[in-house]
Formats: structure tokens, C-alpha cells, sequence
């Protein structure tokens, strides 16, 4: 009996399971229906109007894919999308090669006529994804899938899947340069000193440097160091004003980028100076002339001069002076008087003399001059007790001029020489001339010279020039001349268109009276051996007899 129940129970349930396995064969899901779908727009950020750019190394960033419902009939709700990220540099925020995305509608919500995506209208959605950092910036194409579902009649049936292709851009990284120039402001002659860098640093990048000035433009590559940084110096040869324009192309990874600076080329503001001399005479007032000079090219103006000299030199007066403007190649002399005691001489002083000035644009200047001074001794010979003899001069006839040098200076005069200039009156004797020697200070010297009166000079007056000469103790040779007039009384007569007469005869007495002596005193001591050898023999003969 068991063993029948059982049979029975087993006939009954394996009849039941035929039952329900025929049963669901019957209640089969109705066949997906397909919507046509196409990629309007890809763009990275949340907002499909205001698109954001991504770059290599960008973390969390939403990409927002617009999908358009192509279906003039169809409506769809329930959307998700998966978008496959490999063979690419984009992952999810969890590092899967894989990200996920929903409509607006999630599968599982409560439908809401409000939530359906109408025929042909658009749709949204949007990924996270993370940017390797040595991804290259480009286009890549990576495949997404977007599952929905179908309003058909009164419900929604689950639609054919729909691949789509996303193109998705990674922007090359922004780059900025930044440029300075220093100084801003130079005057012609002078370089500016040019500074900058990039950021980020790109490797082994050249950087185009672009001085553009009036009527000018100079082009110049620098490399960019490891830090990013690049420097250049240039000098500008025209005035006015100049742009530099610093640019990088960019690279594979980087933008492009440039900036831009002015600076500005002045006329260049410029003075010198002239002093009248670098001596001075010690023990004695000496005016001194400095000459300020505009060797600039711009006018200049508001001049403040100011002199400085050390001890014991001391400047009579004001020490300092207001010059208002000076042109373009004027100048301006300033005078004043220096003393220095006789103690100072021979020693040298370093004195200064500064200006300060402004610039026709306002700028102001200063320069300061070195003033080297040496103090030297004075030499100051005068002549004193002129006398000529005879006074007046026969023609043909000598004549003697007498006088006394005092030296009133503070030095010795050195190698001192007096003589008659030639005249055109006069025949000129080695008496003509004569040398002194040295004369010391507050010391004299007397000297004559003496010349001939040509035998043809007529009656008259006539100016006599005699050349001194001495070296000082900074060893110049100096000079100067004294003139004193000559009255000739005209006693022998010229007769020179009758008779030609020999210069020789004027020369006579002076080159012949020595001759003459010499010879008469041969001759006297000639006679004289004479008579003493005849004495000599005489006495030899008396002896003998």
C-alpha cells in the first residue's frame, strides 16, 4: 500500500512540473523593439552649453554626452549607458576600465509622463572619468552602450540596446609666459636686461623674443631652462619706444602662449667739462675757469654746480652756482680764484667738482668731476735798470744794452738766456746773446748785450726786441720779450749806387783785432828768442879771444 502511494505521489508531481514547464513556454517576453539613436554633442562638464576643457592629469572630470531619439514615433524612458574605456587614458574614479551613466530617467523609478524622453528629442548623459597623467592630448573614439526602455501601447518593453561611438578630446595644458625688461627706462648706448618664464616648464622649448621698435624689429631664439626660466640682454640702437613680444609655439603636451612688455630708448643727457689748467702757482691768488659743456642730445636744465677743494687751497667768494638751462652743444663757463700758500708747493690736491641737472623728461642726473690740481712754483722775471749805449747810434757803429733780471717769483728760473732778435737794422755779434744761467728766487742778475748798426740804416727810430728765455720748475720751457727803441743818427753815407761795397770790412774789427793780436805777439816773442840767441852768441865769441 506505501509503495502504491508513493508511485502515485511521484506520477502526480512529475504531471504537474510538464504542466508548469509548459506553462511558461507560453508566457514568453514579447520580441525588443529598436530606437535609433545618434551622438549629438560631447563635451566635458556638467553643463552641455558651457563646456570646460580637460587635460593630461585631471582627476573627477564629468564628460556630458547628448544622445538624440531619432524615433518620429517612439518613446523612451529608463536610459543608461555604459562607455568603454579601453585602449584609452581614461578610467572611472575607481580605476575601472568601464564607466556608467542614466538619463534622466533610472531604471526601477516610478513612470512619470514627465520623465519620458519624447521622439526625435535629446537626452543627457553624464560620466566621471580620471585623465592619466601621460595621456596625449587628441581625439579618441571609445564605444558606449545605452540600454531603455520602449513605450509600446500602454507599457514600456525593454528596447534593443544601441552602440554609439563618443569622441572625446584631452586639450593640450595651458601655458603662460611672463616677461619683464630691465629697466624700463635706459637712454640710447645702454641694454635692457630681459627676464622670464614658463609655466608649466616644457622640456628642451625655445622661446622667440621679438624687439620691435620705430622703424626696427629684431628677432631672437633663447632656450628655456629646466626651471621654466629664460633671460636675454639687447641693445637697442634707435630711440624711442620699444614692444617685446615674447611667444612659444607650444608642443605636443602644451598650448602655445606669449606676452607681451614696452620699454623706452632716451636721447641719452650728458655734460663734461673743461678746467683752464691743472697748475697753479703757489703764494699767489690764480684765477681758475671751469666750462661746463651739454655733449648730451636733449637739453638739460635747473644745473646745480658745487666745487670742493681740500686744505690749504682756499677759493675766494661762492663755492657753488645755478646754471638754468643749457642747450643741446652750449656751455657755460664758470670763474673763480684759488689760493694756494707757497708752503703747498710741489705737492698735488685732488679737489671735486659736482652737478646735478634734470633731464628734458624730468629725470635727474648727477656727475662728479675729479679736479687734479698741482701746485707748482712761479717764475717772474722783470727787468730793471734798462740801459742803452750810446743812445743815440751812430750807422755802422756798435751799440750795448745793459739791465738787470730779478726773479720776484717763488721758484729758481733754470737755464736762462738773453739776446737780440735779428732786425733787419742790425748785424748780430756772438755778443749778441749771453747766458745766465739760473736766477733764484728774490734774487738778480745783470747782463749787456751788444750788436752793429748796419751802415745803410738811415736816420730814425727803430724798436729793438729782446727774447728771454728760461725753464720753470716743471721743467716748460717759457720765453717772452722786451722792447725798447733805438734812435740811429745817420754819419757815413750809403754811396751804394756808385760802389759796391764788401760786408766783409763790418766784420773787420771784431774778427780780426784777435788775429792781429795773436799774430803780434808770435812775432814779439819770435824777435825776442831772436835777440836772446844773437846775445848768447856774442858772448861765446868775447869769450874765445
Amino acid at each position: 500500500m506505501i509503495m502504491k502511494s508513493q508511485a502515485k505521489v511521484l506520477t502526480l508531481t512529475f504531471i504537474l512540473l510538464l504542466f508548469l514547464a509548459s506553462f511558461q513556454v507560453e508566457i514568453r517576453p514579447a520580441k525588443c523593439i529598436s530606437v535609433e539613436m545618434k551622438v549629438n554633442r560631447v563635451v566635458w562638464g556638467n553643463n552641455i552649453d558651457n563646456p570646460i576643457e580637460a587635460h593630461p592629469g585631471d582627476k573627477r572630470v564629468p564628460l556630458t554626452v547628448e544622445v538624440q531619439n531619432l524615433s518620429p514615433n517612439r518613446t523612451i524612458k529608463g536610459v543608461s549607458a555604459v562607455l568603454k574605456l579601453q585602449n584609452s587614458p581614461f578610467t572611472d574614479i575607481y580605476g575601472k576600465l568601464e564607466a556608467t551613466a542614466t538619463g534622466r530617467l533610472a531604471v526601477g523609478e516610478a513612470i512619470r509622463p514627465a520623465d519620458e524622453i519624447q521622439p526625435k528629442s535629446f537626452f543627457t548623459l553624464t560620466f566621471t572619468l580620471n585623465i592619466d597623467d601621460d595621456a596625449v592630448p587628441g581625439t579618441y573614439i571609445q564605444p558606449m552602450t545605452i540600454n531603455y526602455w520602449v513605450k509600446s501601447k500602454n507599457e514600456y518593453v525593454e528596447g534593443l540596446p544601441q552602440n554609439l561611438s563618443v569622441k572625446i578630446v584631452i586639450s593640450k595644458i595651458e601655458s603662460n609666459i611672463r616677461v619683464n625688461v630691465s629697466p624700463r627706462v635706459i637712454v640710447e648706448g645702454e641694454y635692457v636686461r630681459v627676464t622670464g618664464s614658463i609655466n608649466p616648464a616644457p622640456k628642451n622649448a625655445t622661446i622667440t623674443l621679438a624687439y620691435i621698435g620705430p622703424k626696427r624689429a629684431v628677432n631672437r631664439k633663447v632656450k628655456v631652462n629646466i626651471d621654466g626660466t629664460f633671460s636675454d640682454s639687447f641693445k637697442p640702437d634707435i630711440n624711442g619706444t620699444w614692444n617685446l613680444n615674447a611667444s612659444w609655439p607650444g608642443n605636443v603636451r602644451y598650448k602655445g602662449s606669449w606676452a607681451s612688455v614696452s620699454f623706452e630708448v632716451r636721447p641719452i643727457a650728458s655734460i663734461s667739462i673743461i678746467t683752464s689748467s691743472n697748475r697753479i702757482f703757489g703764494g699767489s691768488d690764480n684765477e681758475f675757469t671751469v666750462t661746463i659743456i651739454n655733449d648730451g642730445k636733449i637739453p638739460i636744465s635747473a644745473l646745480d654746480a658745487s666745487l670742493y677743494l681740500p686744505y690749504p687751497l682756499v677759493v675766494h667768494g661762492r663755492e657753488s652756482w645755478r646754471i638754468e638751462c643749457l642747450n643741446t652743444g652750449d656751455n657755460s663757463s664758470i670763474k673763480f680764484v684759488i689760493f694756494a700758500p707757497d708752503s703747498s708747493i710741489g705737492s698735488t690736491y685732488t679737489g671735486k667738482f659736482e652737478v646735478n641737472y634734470r633731464d628734458i623728461y624730468g629725470e635727474k642726473h648727477s656727475k662728479r668731476f675729479t679736479l687734479g690740481l698741482i701746485v707748482v712754483g712761479r717764475v717772474e722775471l722783470i727787468l730793471y735798470e734798462e740801459s742803452i749805449r750810446p743812445q743815440p747810434v751812430c750807422n755802422g757803429s756798435k751799440f750795448k744794452f745793459s739791465a738787470a733780471l730779478l726773479n720776484r717769483g717763488t721758484v729758481s728760473a733754470m737755464h736762462v738766456n738773453v739776446s737780440i732778435w735779428p732786425s733787419s737794422i742790425l748785424h748780430l755779434t756772438s755778443e749778441s746773446k749771453t747766458y745766465i744761467g739760473e736766477i733764484e728766487e728774490n734774487s738778480q742778475s745783470p747782463f749787456t748785450v751788444e750788436a752793429r748798426v748796419r751802415e745803410d740804416v738811415s736816420n730814425g727810430t727803430y724798436p729793438i726786441t729782446i727774447r728771454i728765455s728760461y725753464r720753470d720748475d716743471q721743467h716748460v720751457d717759457r720765453e717772452f720779450n722786451v722792447t725798447f727803441p733805438l734812435e740811429v743818427i745817420a754819419v757815413k753815407s750809403a754811396r751804394m749806387s756808385n760802389v759796391k761795397k764788401s760786408i766783409f770790412p763790418l766784420y773787420l774789427e771784431d774778427i780780426l783785432t784777435p788775429i792781429i793780436v795773436l799774430a803780434a805777439s808770435i812775432i814779439i816773442t819770435l824777435l825776442y828768442r831772436r835777440r836772446i840767441i844773437q846775445r848768447e852768441k856774442s858772448g861765446l865769441m868775447e869769450e874765445g879771444r
